[in-house]
């Protein structure tokens, strides 16, 4: 078993759940990534931008 095996072992190899009170995290898009014509634009993250809004909407009305 190699040392990263070994250090790691039970921490990251099991199911956690989602708990009481899950959370959503939004990383934020910043305009680098989103502006057309920008030096590290990714179309792909616009698929991204344009996913987010309804996910947020989804979880602010199912909080708890």
């Amino acid at each position: 078993m190699s040392d990263l095996t070994t250090n790691y072992k039970g921490v990251f190899d099991g199911r956690l759940g989602f708990g009481k009170r899950p959370a959503l995290l939004v990383v934020d898009f910043i305009c680098a990534y989103t502006t057309p014509g920008a030096p590290l634009y990714a179309s792909a993250v616009q698929d991204a931008v344009l996913a987010t809004a309804p996910l947020l909407e989804l979880a602010r009305v199912n909080r708890c």
